[in-house]
C-alpha cells in the first residue's frame, strides 16, 4: 500500500465535503461562512486529485497483478457498483417518501435507471441522482475504455490506445477535457512502475501545493471571466475544460511528489483515507439533511463552527457507512470474485 496516496485520498475526500458544506449552506439556505466561505470556490479541486489518482492506482495495480479483462472488470464494478447503488436507491426512497428533501429534482423511474445506470448526461440529466456520482459516471467510462483496450489490444498497448480514445473525445468536444486527468495519473502509474527515481518529486509536489492553494479564491465570476476570455480567441471551454488547468496539473504534481517521496503513516489520516469512499458519497444524503436540521439555527451562534461541526459530523457518518456497509460489502464481492474467477479468496 502506498499509505501517502491514502493519506492523500482521505485529505481530498474531506476537501470535497467541505465543498459541498460551503456551497450548499449559501445557495440553498443564503447562510455564508464569513471565513470559511473564502474556499468555497476550491474545494471541489479534491475530485481532480481522485481523479488523478484513478488513473495512477489503475497501472499500479495491473502492473503488480495484471487482470484480463474479465477478471478486470469484475473487480472494478464490485468495488466501486453495490454501495453506490445501495445508496443511491436509499436516497431514492428518501426522496420520493419526503419530496424536496434531498434535491429540486423529482425522482422518476428513468431519472433513477439512468443513476445506477452512470448514464445520466447520456440521458440528458446535468447529474445523477446523487449529485456526487457525476464522478463515477465518468471513472466507469475510464475503466470501460481500458477494459475494451485489454479486450483488444492486449496489455501492451491498452495505454496507448486508451489516451488516443480520450483525445479524440475531448477534441471532438464528447466529452469533457477534465477525463484527460486519468491519463495525468497513468503517466504518472508508468513512470512509477518502471523504476523512475522520482526525480524533482519534492520540488513538484511543492509547486502543486503551491498552485493548487493559489486558487483558493476562484469564484463563479472568475471561471465565467476566463471563458469570456478563451471565447475571445475562438476557444469554447466549460468550467471542467478549465479545471484540466487550474486544478487538474497541480493535482497531478502533487499526485507524482506524494507516490515518490518517503513514505509516511499518520494513523488518523490512514483511517480516514480507508473511509474516504463512503464518505465521498454518503455526503450525498447527510449533508442536505445536516444543513436543513442545524445550519439555520447556527447563524445566531457560528456559521463557521456550525459548517465545521457538519463537516465532522459527515467524516463520522462515513466511517459509520464504511464499517456497517462498505467493508461487508467488499469481502462478499472478494468472495464473489474469487467464484467467479474459480481462484481461492
Amino acid at each position: 500500500m502506498i499509505s501517502n496516496l491514502q493519506i492523500l485520498r482521505a485529505l481530498a475526500a474531506i476537501n470535497v465535503v467541505f465543498f459541498h458544506v460551503l456551497v450548499w449552506g449559501k445557495n440553498w439556505y443564503g447562510i455564508d461562512a464569513p471565513y470559511l466561505g473564502y474556499m468555497r470556490g476550491w474545494g471541489e479541486s479534491g475530485v481532480d486529485v481522485f481523479f488523478v489518482m484513478s488513473g495512477f492506482l489503475l497501472v499500479y495495480s495491473q502492473a503488480r497483478n495484471p487482470r484480463g479483462v474479465w477478471d478486470f472488470g469484475v473487480n472494478r464494478i464490485l468495488r466501486i457498483v453495490p454501495l453506490y447503488w445501495i445508496l443511491t436507491i436509499l436516497f431514492a426512497v428518501i426522496d420520493i417518501s419526503s419530496p424536496g428533501i434531498l434535491t429540486s429534482a423529482p425522482t422518476t423511474p428513468e431519472f433513477l435507471l439512468s443513476s445506477l445506470g452512470f448514464l445520466s448526461r447520456m440521458t440528458g440529466h446535468a447529474y445523477p441522482l446523487m449529485i456526487v456520482g457525476w464522478t463515477l459516471d465518468f471513472e466507469m467510462f475510464f475503466y470501460l475504455i481500458i477494459a475494451l483496450g485489454i479486450l483488444v489490444f492486449g496489455h501492451g498497448k491498452t495505454y496507448t490506445v486508451t489516451a488516443a480514445i480520450f483525445l479524440l473525445f475531448v477534441t471532438m468536444n464528447w466529452a469533457d477535457a477534465l477525463i484527460i486527468e486519468f491519463l495525468f495519473g497513468v503517466l504518472i502509474g508508468l513512470l512509477y512502475v518502471r523504476d523512475s527515481n522520482g526525480k524533482l518529486a519534492r520540488t513538484l509536489l511543492a509547486l502543486g501545493v503551491v498552485l493548487l492553494f493559489a486558487s483558493i479564491h476562484i469564484s463563479d465570476e472568475q471561471w465565467n471571466s476566463w471563458r469570456l476570455i478563451g471565447a475571445e480567441y475562438g476557444l469554447e471551454a466549460s468550467k471542467n475544460d478549465l479545471r484540466l488547468i487550474i486544478w487538474g496539473v497541480p493535482s497531478a504534481l502533487i499526485v507524482y511528489g506524494v507516490v515518490n517521496l518517503k513514505q509516511i503513516k499518520t494513523p488518523v489520516l490512514l483511517f480516514l483515507g480507508n473511509c474516504s469512499y463512503s464518505i465521498f458519497l454518503v455526503q450525498a444524503i447527510f449533508l442536505p439533511l445536516a444543513l436543513r436540521l442545524f445550519l439555520p439555527y447556527t447563524e445566531s451562534l457560528n456559521v463557521d463552527i456550525g459548517s465545521l461541526l457538519i463537516v465532522i459530523f459527515t467524516i463520522g457518518v462515513g466511517v459509520v457507512t464504511h464499517y456497517l456497509m462498505e467493508r461487508p460489502l467488499a469481502i462478499m464481492a472478494k468472495r464473489l470474485q474469487s467464484i467467479i474467477s474459480k481462484q481461492p479468496v
